[in-house]
């Protein structure tokens, strides 16, 4: 098995479409990226998914850099519903 799983981010970010990979952050480690988010108007929320460190548990939260501010998201299991 890999280092990296795909997971679901969702939640506490606001932020356009990224145009480049995200990097994910745990306690100030890089722990993996998000590599792609949009608007989801069936779940009323910002969603995204990451290629993230198998040592990060559905129900945490990373911090995305995304330019020049950071963003809390919570990692969830896919899919979203």
């Amino acid at each position: 098995a890999g280092m990296h799983y795909h997971a679901g981010l969702q939640d506490a970010f606001d932020a356009a479409p990224i145009i480049r990979w995200a990097e994910a952050r745990l306690d100030d480690r890089p722990v993996g990226h998000m590599t792609t988010n949009a608007w989801s108007p069936r779940l009323s929320r910002n969603i995204g998914l990451g290629l993230i460190s198998r040592e990060v548990e559905h129900g945490g939260t990373l911090q995305i850099t995304l330019g020049d501010e950071t963003v809390d998201a919570e990692v969830c299991a896919l899919p979203f519903l």
